[in-house]
Protein backbone atom coordinates (compact mmCIF):
# COMPACT_ATOMS: atom_id res chain seq x y z
CA UNK A 1 0.00 0.00 0.00
CA UNK A 2 1.34 3.52 -0.45
CA UNK A 3 1.64 5.92 1.75
CA UNK A 4 0.39 9.24 1.09
CA UNK A 5 3.71 11.76 0.99
CA UNK A 6 1.40 14.40 -0.67
CA UNK A 7 4.13 14.76 -3.21
CA UNK A 8 6.99 15.18 -1.71
CA UNK A 9 9.08 12.72 -3.50
CA UNK A 10 8.18 14.37 -7.03
CA UNK A 11 9.72 17.85 -5.12
CA UNK A 12 12.52 15.61 -3.96
CA UNK A 13 13.22 14.48 -7.54
CA UNK A 14 12.39 18.10 -8.78
CA UNK A 15 15.22 19.71 -6.34
CA UNK A 16 17.85 17.59 -6.77
CA UNK A 17 17.76 18.36 -11.23
CA UNK A 18 17.59 21.75 -10.23
CA UNK A 19 20.75 21.45 -7.84
CA UNK A 20 22.75 19.24 -10.36
CA UNK A 21 21.57 21.34 -13.33
CA UNK A 22 23.02 24.11 -11.39
CA UNK A 23 26.49 22.96 -10.36
CA UNK A 24 27.41 21.32 -13.62
CA UNK A 25 27.71 24.69 -15.88
CA UNK A 26 30.25 25.85 -13.19
CA UNK A 27 32.17 22.58 -13.09
CA UNK A 28 32.35 22.17 -16.91
CA UNK A 29 33.58 26.01 -17.00
CA UNK A 30 36.11 25.07 -14.65
CA UNK A 31 37.21 21.92 -16.72
CA UNK A 32 37.30 23.98 -20.13
CA UNK A 33 39.39 26.64 -18.40
CA UNK A 34 41.58 24.59 -17.26
CA UNK A 35 42.29 22.97 -20.84
CA UNK A 36 42.67 26.13 -22.30
CA UNK A 37 44.74 27.17 -19.58
CA UNK A 38 47.17 23.88 -20.05
CA UNK A 39 47.12 24.33 -23.97
CA UNK A 40 48.03 28.57 -23.19
CA UNK A 41 51.00 27.22 -20.97
CA UNK A 42 52.04 24.62 -23.11
CA UNK A 43 52.49 27.41 -26.30
CA UNK A 44 54.20 29.28 -24.42
CA UNK A 45 56.46 26.55 -22.94
CA UNK A 46 57.17 25.28 -26.64
CA UNK A 47 57.95 29.25 -27.87
CA UNK A 48 60.53 29.39 -25.35
CA UNK A 49 62.18 26.44 -26.61
CA UNK A 50 62.04 27.73 -30.28
CA UNK A 51 63.33 30.71 -29.57
CA UNK A 52 65.75 29.40 -27.92
CA UNK A 53 66.82 27.21 -30.75
CA UNK A 54 66.45 29.96 -33.20
CA UNK A 55 69.17 31.67 -31.34
CA UNK A 56 71.52 28.74 -30.81
CA UNK A 57 71.35 28.31 -34.29
CA UNK A 58 72.24 31.67 -35.67
CA UNK A 59 74.91 32.01 -32.95
CA UNK A 60 76.48 28.66 -34.21
CA UNK A 61 75.87 29.90 -37.78
CA UNK A 62 77.20 33.37 -37.60
CA UNK A 63 80.82 32.00 -35.68
CA UNK A 64 81.02 29.07 -38.35
CA UNK A 65 80.35 31.51 -41.16
CA UNK A 66 82.90 33.71 -39.54
CA UNK A 67 85.50 31.23 -39.41
CA UNK A 68 85.05 30.21 -42.75
CA UNK A 69 85.06 33.93 -44.38
CA UNK A 70 88.28 34.53 -41.98
CA UNK A 71 89.93 31.86 -43.50
CA UNK A 72 88.70 32.57 -47.28
CA UNK A 73 89.38 35.91 -46.35
CA UNK A 74 93.39 34.59 -45.82
CA UNK A 75 93.45 32.93 -49.03
CA UNK A 76 92.71 36.63 -50.53
CA UNK A 77 95.19 38.85 -48.85
CA UNK A 78 97.74 35.70 -49.48
CA UNK A 79 96.99 36.98 -53.65
CA UNK A 80 97.25 40.92 -52.97
CA UNK A 81 99.76 43.39 -52.93
CA UNK A 82 100.89 45.01 -50.01
CA UNK A 83 99.31 48.37 -50.76
CA UNK A 84 95.65 46.88 -50.47
CA UNK A 85 97.16 45.05 -47.36
CA UNK A 86 98.07 48.38 -45.81
CA UNK A 87 94.45 49.19 -46.17
CA UNK A 88 92.44 48.10 -43.31
CA UNK A 89 89.25 49.42 -44.53
CA UNK A 90 89.48 47.63 -47.78
CA UNK A 91 90.44 43.87 -45.50
CA UNK A 92 86.85 44.95 -43.39
CA UNK A 93 85.19 45.50 -46.94
CA UNK A 94 85.98 41.92 -48.05
CA UNK A 95 85.57 40.42 -44.72
CA UNK A 96 81.98 41.61 -44.63
CA UNK A 97 81.81 40.29 -48.37
CA UNK A 98 82.83 37.01 -47.34
CA UNK A 99 80.88 36.95 -44.40
CA UNK A 100 77.46 37.78 -46.07
CA UNK A 101 78.30 35.62 -48.34
CA UNK A 102 78.75 32.32 -45.93
CA UNK A 103 75.88 33.71 -44.02
CA UNK A 104 73.58 33.20 -47.09
CA UNK A 105 75.07 29.01 -46.99
CA UNK A 106 72.91 28.86 -43.66
CA UNK A 107 70.31 30.53 -45.56
CA UNK A 108 70.38 33.74 -43.19
CA UNK A 109 70.26 36.24 -45.96
CA UNK A 110 67.80 37.61 -46.07
CA UNK A 111 65.46 35.20 -44.37
CA UNK A 112 65.94 31.64 -43.67
CA UNK A 113 62.68 29.46 -41.82
CA UNK A 114 63.08 26.00 -39.97
CA UNK A 115 60.26 24.08 -39.85
CA UNK A 116 60.06 21.22 -37.39
CA UNK A 117 56.30 20.36 -37.70
CA UNK A 118 54.69 21.14 -40.75
CA UNK A 119 51.55 21.67 -38.92
CA UNK A 120 53.37 23.38 -35.31
CA UNK A 121 56.50 24.02 -34.51
CA UNK A 122 58.59 26.42 -36.59
CA UNK A 123 61.08 29.59 -36.60
CA UNK A 124 62.18 31.79 -38.48
CA UNK A 125 65.51 34.30 -38.92
CA UNK A 126 66.61 37.01 -40.53
CA UNK A 127 69.84 38.94 -40.05
CA UNK A 128 68.93 42.86 -40.44
CA UNK A 129 71.87 44.87 -40.30
CA UNK A 130 75.83 43.92 -40.51
CA UNK A 131 76.90 46.98 -38.45
CA UNK A 132 81.72 47.63 -39.18
CA UNK A 133 83.10 50.00 -36.10
CA UNK A 134 86.98 49.76 -36.56
CA UNK A 135 87.92 45.82 -36.42
CA UNK A 136 84.36 44.90 -35.00
CA UNK A 137 81.11 43.85 -36.66
CA UNK A 138 78.00 43.79 -35.05
CA UNK A 139 75.32 41.82 -36.66
CA UNK A 140 71.44 42.70 -35.68
CA UNK A 141 68.95 40.02 -36.45
CA UNK A 142 65.32 38.71 -35.62
CA UNK A 143 64.10 35.27 -34.51
CA UNK A 144 60.47 34.81 -34.45
CA UNK A 145 59.20 31.23 -33.27
CA UNK A 146 55.78 30.14 -33.71
CA UNK A 147 54.23 26.75 -31.88
CA UNK A 148 50.84 27.25 -33.87
CA UNK A 149 52.52 27.60 -37.48
CA UNK A 150 51.81 30.92 -37.69
CA UNK A 151 53.66 34.27 -37.26
CA UNK A 152 53.03 36.75 -34.62
CA UNK A 153 55.04 40.11 -34.44
CA UNK A 154 55.18 40.17 -30.55
CA UNK A 155 57.19 36.82 -30.51
CA UNK A 156 60.19 38.60 -32.34
CA UNK A 157 63.04 38.72 -30.62
CA UNK A 158 65.73 40.70 -31.40
CA UNK A 159 69.39 39.85 -31.13
CA UNK A 160 73.17 41.17 -31.69
CA UNK A 161 75.98 39.25 -32.38
CA UNK A 162 79.87 40.65 -32.29
CA UNK A 163 82.39 39.44 -34.12
CA UNK A 164 85.87 41.18 -33.42
CA UNK A 165 88.26 41.23 -36.49
CA UNK A 166 91.63 41.15 -35.86
CA UNK A 167 93.88 42.24 -38.32
CA UNK A 168 97.49 41.11 -37.75
CA UNK A 169 100.47 42.72 -39.98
Amino acid sequence: MMKNQNGYALLIVLLSITIIMLLIPPILVNILNATTQYKKTEELIQLEKMEVMGITFVEHAIEAASNTALENLEEWMENQSSSVLENNAAIISRYEVELEAELATYGLNPQHEIILDPAKFRFKMEIKEIDIEDSTIILSYDITPSATGQYHDENVISEDQTVDLEIVE
